[in-house]
């Protein structure tokens, strides 16, 4: 149609004839078309090059890294977020193999696996390990896309990522978290069971040791039997103050400046004087809620464990400091178990030989010990773990080889810091007396229920030699059985608090109801109530850890039945 309106404007004119403007029209057609042609292009180019402009103006505010490849996997591009988190400049990866980035954790294998999902999906995405310039290895969420050409051959790749090394920290800290838990939970149930084998282990041992007093090397060996015990059971209780179940059996409010100071001046007595035992400058203001045993003992591991690590070393000197910790994003962020609260920061730090890195994440494990065999049972630092936790705490190290070590422990403040300085409770030290047999403890019954049947027998031929009159049940149904057809009163009860039938509760009250008034002791392989089912301990009664001190069992059955205990 062009040309034909060409050809009739040219004659319409009769500057020409038909057959020179049909010669005519054919040339200026194609200039006209090739005008229109090289127009378009040119808008379409414009257009083409305001979409790239916007393009790499958005790549460039985007906060991951964006690389671009050719088939070839050698750079194109990349973007200044690449730059920023590789250390590297854009000239001086241009033209380069993103090899340049691999930091070697990952093999051949895994580079063949990414190569093959490129080429036959044309995606891959995963995390991978990558190094900065500087050396640095780093965790990275990478995705990789190809782009292919209309028969599908492969021309670039593009790869976006991001740094997810705070992601797999805090993965790594709940990872940590949930196995110390489950950690602590089998302490917890091992040292119940192991409690109630030193119980009948003591027991016996008291036994044989009144049965045979004119023995003195018997003696000396049952002496050496019962050290070992006790140690054992400090082992046990190590193990329950690790559990996280545990919280705080006696928990007071507590000024920490004149705590720390008076534990520390004990600490001292046993130091080497060659070990310089600094207590810094302390805010004397700051009150939390703990149990003043149990903050005793995380400071008696951890400067006993400071005091290990500086043996040997120049001038060794231990620091003990006290402040306030305001409210920190910063710790939150390291610490799944830190909240936004003001802390009490006790911090324990020495100059000695330092923790190796590949030992950091395995310092607060129980059993774990860098010291060689007979020096060190690894339960230290794992009690100081479980005694901060309790304590709704968080517990940090810092360390360098050769410069030393620092442990930083953070307790939430009770309230607001406090005014003035408050007293330091008094730690109650309650003198044990040995019962002796009296002749009216023949009258006394005493009924005795524990499933274990070496405790139940040991504790039996102990109130025995005391002169009291037993009887005994393996359970709470026996029990109840015995209470039913009692021909005499039953003046006390001795009773394991978790029993196999599950009646406790209901032997409680059936006790109460015929005997009003009645002392009961509860027995258990767990040293805190707070372990044991609700109820499990009515209100008032006394708890007597195993393994039973005989002293401490004669000595509160005796005041239970004086009424001297509140039952």
């Amino acid at each position: 149609a062009f040309h034909h309106d060409a050809i009739d404007y040219l004659t319409s004119k009769r500057d020409m004839d038909k057959r020179m403007a049909k010669s005519a029209s054919l040339p200026l057609m194609h200039l006209l078309t090739a005008g229109a042609r090289a127009y378009r292009m040119k808008c379409k180019r414009k257009a083409l090059g305001r979409q790239l402009e916007l393009t790499r103006k958005a790549v460039a505010t985007i906060q991951e890294g964006v690389i671009i490849t050719d088939s070839h996997a050698t750079i194109i591009d990349v973007n200044p977020a690449f730059c920023l988190l590789t250390g590297y400049a854009r000239d001086e990866v241009v033209g380069s193999n993103p090899r340049i980035l691999q930091s070697g954790k990952q093999g051949r294998e895994f580079y063949r696996t990414m190569w093959r999902a490129i080429c036959h999906d044309h995606h891959w995405e995963g995390m991978i390990w990558n190094k900065r310039k500087n050396g640095d290895v780093y965790p990275e969420m990478l995705t990789i896309n190809a782009l292919c050409d209309d028969d599908g051959h492969l021309q670039y790749m593009v790869g976006v990522f991001a740094d997810i090394s705070e992601k797999v920290a805090m993965e790594q800290k709940l990872r940590h978290a949930e196995k110390m838990e489950a950690i602590g939970t089998m302490a917890g149930g091992i040292a119940h069971n192991f409690n109630n084998a030193l119980c009948g282990i003591q027991g016996s041992v008291f036994l044989a040791q009144r049965d045979h007093p004119d023995d003195h090397r018997l003696q000396e060996r049952l002496a050496t039997i019962n050290t070992l015990c006790q140690n054992s059971a400090e082992i046990v209780s190590q193990l329950l103050a690790f559990s996280h179940k545990e919280q705080l059996p006696e928990a007071t409010r507590v000024t920490v400046a004149p705590l720390i100071k008076e534990t520390c001046k004990l600490i001292r007595i046993g130091l080497p004087d060659s070990i310089r035992l600094e207590v810094m400058e302390m805010d004397a203001r700051l009150v939390v809620d703990a149990d003043i045993t149990q903050i005793q003992q995380m400071m008696f591991n951890l400067i006993n464990n400071a005091r290990d690590a500086v043996a040997g070393c120049h001038a060794p000197v231990i620091r003990v400091a006290v402040e306030h910790q305001p409210a920190s994003a910063e710790l939150v962020e390291r610490n799944v178990d830190a909240r936004m609260v003001d802390y009490c920061h006790i911090s324990v730090a020495d100059n000695g030989h330092g923790i190796h890195p590949n030992h950091l994440k395995k310092i607060f494990d129980p059993f774990f010990t860098t010291k060689d065999v007979g020096k060190g049972t690894g339960l230290g630092l794992s009690s100081a773990y479980g005694i901060v936790h309790q304590h709704k705490g968080v517990i940090e190290v810092q360390s360098k080889i050769g410069k030393g070590t620092c442990f930083h422990i953070y307790l939430p403040l009770a309230g607001a810091v406090a005014e003035g300085s408050a007293a330091v409770p008094a730690r109650g030290h309650e003198a044990w007396m040995a019962t002796l047999p009296l002749s009216s403890n023949a009258r006394t019954t005493l009924l005795i229920v524990d499933d274990d049947a070496v405790v139940r027998a040991t504790i039996e031929e102990i109130c025995q030699k005391l002169g009291y009159h037993t009887c005994c049940a393996s359970d709470g149904k026996q029990a109840l059985n015995m209470v039913k057809q009692a021909d005499q009163r039953i003046d006390l009860a001795i009773l394991d608090v978790v029993l196999p039938d599950s009646k406790q509760r209901v032997l409680h009250r059936k006790l109460r109801r015929r005997y009003p008034g009645i002392p009961m002791i509860f027995i258990s392989g767990y040293s805190d109530r707070c372990l044991l089912p609700d109820g499990a301990v009515p209100d008032g009664f006394p708890l007597l850890p195993k393994p039973i001190d005989v002293d401490k069992l004669a000595s509160m059955i005796r005041r239970c039945l004086d009424k001297e205990c509140t039952c």
